[in-house]
Parts: C-alpha cells; sequence; structure tokens
C-alpha cells in the first residue's frame, strides 16, 4: 500500500568544509542515597575527593565536564553533570569509574540526555557568522543552565522547508534580543 502523506524534502548533503567533527554531549542527572548523609562528615568528604579527583582526570585529558547543583530545584535528583568529548566511549568509560567510587556507589541515574552536535541547517540571517559558533559546543561558565528536550515530530519535518525556516528566523530573532543567553543546540534521534 503507498502513503499519500507528503515526503518531507531531502537534506542537502555538507560539503567536505563544512564537515566538523561532531561532538558527543551528555547530561547526566543523579539522585544520592539518604543513607550517604548518615555516613561520618570525614567519609563524606573523602567520597566525593574521590569522586572530584575521577571528574578532574578526565578535564585534564580533554573532556568537558560541567557539574550542576538541583538540590532545591528538582525533586528526583541532586545534581548531573554536563559533560561534552569527541569520542562516546570516554563518556562511557568515565561513568564506569564514577560508579566504582564511594560516592557512585551511593548515586542512581534518575536521567539521561544523549545527543551529538553538529551545524544547524537553519541559516541565522541576522548573524550570518553565527552559523560556525554554533557547530561545536563551547559552554559558558554560567551559573544556571536549563536543559529541556525538545522534540520535533513528523509533522515538523512534513513542513516545507521555506516554511520551517520561517518558524527558525523567529526564534532566532527572539534569541538575538537575549544576548547574555547562551543557546546550545544538539540533537537526538531516536
Amino acid at each position: 500500500m503507498r502513503s499519500t502523506r507528503p515526503m518531507p524534502a531531502p537534506a542537502t548533503p555538507l560539503n567536505e568544509a563544512d564537515r566538523i567533527p561532531r561532538q558527543f554531549i551528555s547530561f547526566f542527572f543523579f539522585k544520592v542515597d539518604n543513607a550517604f548523609r548518615q555516613l561520618p562528615v570525614e567519609e563524606q568528604a573523602a567520597a566525593r575527593a574521590e569522586y572530584a579527583a575521577v571528574v578532574n582526570k578526565y578535564r585534564e585529558n580533554g573532556t568537558i565536564v560541567i557539574p550542576y547543583s538541583t538540590i532545591g530545584i528538582k525533586s528526583n535528583c541532586d545534581f548531573f553533570l554536563w559533560r561534552i568529548d569527541y569520542k562516546l566511549e570516554t563518556l562511557q568509560q568515565m561513568q564506569v569509574e564514577l560508579n566504582r567510587t564511594a560516592l557512585g556507589k551511593y548515586t542512581t541515574a534518575t536521567y539521561s540526555l544523549l545527543s551529538m552536535s553538529k551545524k544547524s541547517v537553519y541559516v541565522d540571517k541576522l548573524n550570518p557568522e553565527h552559523d560556525d559558533q554554533r557547530a561545536l559546543i563551547r559552554p559558558g561558565r554560567a551559573k544556571f543552565v536549563f536543559v529541556y528536550p525538545f522534540v520535533k515530530t513528523r509533522e515538523w519535518y512534513l513542513l516545507q522547508p521555506a516554511t520551517r525556516q520561517g518558524i527558525m528566523d523567529e526564534h532566532i530573532y527572539v534569541g538575538n534580543k537575549y544576548p547574555t543567553v547562551k543557546v546550545n543546540t544538539t540533537y537526538s534521534f531516536g
């Protein structure tokens, strides 16, 4: 049986000059078991130091790792790690090592968002050089970060490319009104 639904326009292949190495981006959320808080203060401090040593080891080898506290903000997690690396295996190995630490034994992963960087197919008409800046994730050192999955549905991809670009033009226009807010968009399918 043949579908009567319109097919989305095919993606434009990238030129060789447009090929930029992709980064893997991981937002990994953790809940700390209350039993950890019952440990002696010295044991808690040693466990945190061991955990931090693993994080710092990966930082020294080029992995970007930024911890954020969610205590008092989200009830299902206490902190998350924003991690960026060119190899997925590096992020996996780091998690294995974190899980083996004393603190890791008291943490449960409550949520994980995994994505990759890529050059956007949408043109930023207000700031054309912005496109190159968005191809790789370069996080700032902001006190706060907002992480949310944004789902583009099948209906989105059935829109004509010009219609999608128009919607994105409005999104980009609004974003440019707030230059102190840094937007990092990454991509995940599945």
